[in-house]
């Protein structure tokens, strides 16, 4: 198993800031959000 470099701890980083960018931004959506159109 390879060692992390720090390109792979900042990429870390961006994927998890961008996914709790999401959640923030879901949870203050109305209900009727583009996900529930396309699932339904």
């Amino acid at each position: 198993m390879r060692r992390w470099s720090r390109d792979d701890w900042i990429a870390l980083a961006a994927l998890l800031a961008l996914l709790a960018g999401f959640l923030l931004l879901a949870r203050d959506a109305p209900p009727a959000t583009w996900i529930e159109r396309d699932f339904r």
